[in-house]
């Protein structure tokens, strides 16, 4: 925190780094110098295309205190929330270089409503007419769509909690709601030549279960995600064909979770599909732990070794992540 302070003042001159040295101490002054590094080392890359931007980003993620970078990332957030106050062209080349470094680069440590934010701020400035195209059939339903996420989410949390079945397998239950990004439903529309209201994945919840450890069996968690889906198919209209068991028969790289599309249209009101996701805490870590795999291939680590050195980060320091993700989405409101 305290270098975020003195960065802004350090960009505008008001202090010296032998200023912060000397008032501050030497950790901070270090940390400081880090995120001056990584501020400039986009301007020497003459061409920021795909392959550059991917050698950049595995730069900072493997010669950088990952502090910096966070540091970089929340300034880069600032930057973006008050782009408007700059010339047309700065604003683009910015975005562009927001886009290609910065969002992937959230994503790779973890921060991902800071990811998300980026992308969007990027999006709206690098491709304003197809935003405002997005945004506009996003918002129109926000609201109503965000008040039935809720309401699902309510109303699956007291009938899973009062099913004495579960309640025997689980110790907790806890349900996530999501409503999709511009951008993320931008990237559908282009790769799968969609309409808007064909996008199926805008409303979505996530089930995490803990089951009880005093049986000593193994298979307590595959039981309670599947008693947990009998428990929505009773409640809620599932789609059928749409349902994908990764619990049972789990994907290559070790991701288990029970996907089923629900329809939560009414008569004479048509609405998008809602996902929800049920799986254990212990599926859930290994599904983070999967995506912190590919998003550090995005972010442009490929060396194995490397990856674990994030991920052993990430795991050993998640507050400072989830702080960071907790700031993102407190200071949108």
């Amino acid at each position: 925190i305290s270098a975020g302070i003195l960065r802004k003042a350090l960009d505008a001159g008001t202090i010296s780094m032998s200023d912060v040295e000397a008032q501050i101490g030497t950790g901070i002054a270090d940390l400081l110098h880090e995120s001056l590094r990584l501020k400039v080392a986009p301007s020497k890359v003459d061409v920021l295309d795909d392959e550059s931007a991917s050698s950049l980003r595995k730069f900072f993620l493997s010669y950088y205190d990952i502090r910096a970078v966070i540091l970089e990332l929340s300034l880069k957030l600032d930057t973006m929330r008050h782009l408007q106050y700059l010339p047309k062209h700065l604003q683009r080349v910015k975005s562009l270089e927001v886009m290609k470094i910065y969002a992937p680069l959230a994503h790779a440590v973890g921060a991902g409503n800071l990811s998300l934010e980026l992308e969007d701020l990027s999006f709206r400035y690098l491709f304003p007419h197809s935003y405002d195209h997005v945004d506009q059939w996003l918002r129109n339903r926000e609201a109503e769509c965000k008040l039935l996420i809720n309401a699902y989410k309510a109303q699956l949390l007291q009938a899973l909690k009062s099913d004495d079945e579960l309640n025997e397998i689980v110790q907790d239950i806890s349900i996530e709601g999501r409503y999709k990004s511009r951008f993320s439903t931008m990237k559908k529309l282009v790769k799968d030549g969609r309409k808007p209201e064909e996008v199926n994945d805008i409303l979505g919840l996530r089930i995490i279960l803990d089951p009880r450890c005093d049986g000593g069996s193994s298979d307590w968690g595959p039981r309670a995600c599947h008693r947990t889906h009998e428990i929505i198919r009773a409640l809620l209209k599932e789609v059928p064909g749409r349902t994908k068991d990764y619990v049972t028969q789990p994907k290559r790289n070790g991701y288990q979770s029970l996907h089923v599309a629900i329809d939560v249209s009414e008569p004479g009101k048509t609405r998008p599909l809602m996902e929800i996701q049920i799986r254990t805490k212990e599926m859930h870590r290994i599904a983070i732990g999967g995506e912190a795999s590919h998003s550090l291939y995005k972010g442009g680590l490929t060396d194995p070794g490397e990856n674990w050195q994030l991920i052993a980060f990430e795991t050993s320091q998640p507050v400072i992540i989830e702080e960071v993700n907790a700031r993102t989405r407190l200071s949108a409101l």
